[in-house]
């Protein structure tokens, strides 16, 4: 039976041969095991684990950045892959004229709040989007008058970007996460500043550049051209009743400039210069419109009230009185004929219409 065998294995023991085989594969297994735990623990630090997250959250909320676009109203968040594309460009510019702007671009921006999801990672700007609560589709009403809704008085809202992962969210740090962010968020404020002056006129830019203020312009424009200052005085217009803020920038006898703001638009910029005249201006040289949001229409407070109201057994309560556009008109004119001139009311020419609406024909 052993005939077939090689000379250094007719004489072996078979319990020799079975024992090598079976150390052969304990071996093999061995490998296979070590690998597979290697494989594990490769994962795991591949993977977003606790610290991880307290890391982010101590590091990332509050951070403040400017925006690249201009982000809209609404509930639906901007969606980013981690490679860097938005994933719904059309949808926000959509969103942005259907709803109005939240954030334009080159806004500020402040991470508020961050939520961790199995494949992704929200991150709300300025409060995160507005959203809406049953309390204010709340409507009152005494009687049967009419119902009134409360007014929502609360914030304009904010924004929300959603990164989003192929697989579980890897382990990430600080420095990564502002990388996958900066297609939408610039963190370097002085980048940040020329992006909210790209969107402006030329003629705005220009001023901004050489320092210069105009008549027309709104605060951030000036701080972006003259920067912050400390001196700020609120007085009152005697005359208008209107509340203005002077802006200070320098110190007598040097080149003093007086910036006069009413609201959010600079109506003077007075300069005074060292040799003691001084250059006025206080009319529009810039007018910067505002993109307003569409508003949105008045809640329905229920159906107008009929001129013909149904037959009913309860008591009627005291009818109001009909608005102007609902009142009968008088078709007949009212002539008094002891009047100096007057003329009987068959002279009088009939001005009604064949209809019996009493309008006067064109």
């Amino acid at each position: 039976m052993r005939s077939h065998l090689p000379l250094h294995y007719r004489f072996m023991p078979a319990s020799r041969v079975w024992g090598g085989i079976a150390c052969a594969f304990l071996l093999l297994g061995g490998w296979a095991a070590g690998v597979s735990a290697r494989a594990g623990t490769l994962g795991k630090a591949h993977k977003l684990t606790e610290p991880d997250r307290i890391s982010i959250l101590r590091t990332m909320v509050a951070a403040i950045g400017f925006s690249r676009h201009s982000l809209p109203r609404g509930k639906h968040p901007i969606k980013l892959s981690s490679t860097g594309r938005i994933l719904n460009l059309h949808e926000i510019h959509q969103q942005v004229r259907n709803s109005g702007i939240a954030i334009p671009r080159g806004g500020r921006v402040q991470i508020t709040a961050i939520h961790f999801h199995s494949h992704s990672i929200d991150f709300d700007l300025n409060g995160g989007p507005q959203t809406s609560h049953w309390y204010n589709h709340l409507q009152f009403g005494i009687g049967n008058g009419p119902m009134n809704s409360i007014p929502n008085q609360g914030r304009i809202g904010g924004g929300r970007i959603t990164l989003r992962f192929h697989g579980q969210v890897p382990a990430l740090t600080t420095a990564e996460i502002r990388k996958e962010l900066s297609p939408i968020i610039e963190w370097n404020l002085r980048e940040g500043s020329a992006i909210a002056r790209y969107h402006l006129p030329p003629v705005v830019r220009k001023a901004i550049h050489r320092h210069h203020v105009l008549v027309g312009m709104d605060r951030s424009m000036v701080v972006a051209a003259l920067g912050r200052t400390q001196r700020k005085y609120h007085e009152q217009n005697v005359t208008t009743g209107e509340v203005y803020t002077d802006w200070v920038y320098g110190k007598p006898p040097a080149k003093t400039t007086f910036v006069r703001l009413e609201g959010n638009r600079v109506v003077r910029v007075v300069t005074y210069f060292p040799d003691g005249h001084r250059i006025v201006r206080d009319q529009p040289q810039v007018l910067i419109v505002q993109r307003q949001a569409p508003v949105a229409p008045a809640a329905d407070s229920g159906p107008r009230p009929s001129l013909h109201r149904h037959p009913s057994l309860k008591q009627q309560p005291e009818s109001a009185p009909l608005p102007m556009q609902d009142r009968p008109i008088v078709t007949k004119p009212q002539i008094n004929p002891n009047a100096p001139g007057a003329t009987s009311p068959s002279s009088v020419p009939n001005n009604t219409s064949s209809d019996g609406t009493g309008t006067i024909p064109h």
